[in-house]
């Protein structure tokens, strides 16, 4: 049970590799690029230009802003969704 059942299926998104996956951090520039469906340079390009740009005053970049509403969310829960 601890080392799982995987089954070798053709055309299979999930594969076993017995190893420990990266960090988010290290993989930063793939997972965005995935996400944005291009390559790592525009990825970088996205988390220099616009993730990490100063808005609003140049106190908040987009990253904290996001955050800030994740938290919002989080502390209403539910209702949030029905309030917004």
């Amino acid at each position: 049970a601890k080392q799982g059942l995987w089954l070798g299926l053709e055309d299979s998104i999930l594969e076993r590799s017995d190893l420990h996956p990266k960090k988010k951090q290290k993989e930063l520039l793939t997972l965005v690029g995935n996400i944005l469906s291009s390559n790592d340079d525009i990825a970088d390009s996205f988390i220099n230009q616009v993730w990490n740009c100063k808005v609003y005053d140049a106190r908040y970049s987009v990253k904290s802003a996001c955050l800030s509403i994740e938290k919002l969310r989080k502390a209403f829960g539910n209702s949030f969704n029905f309030l917004y």
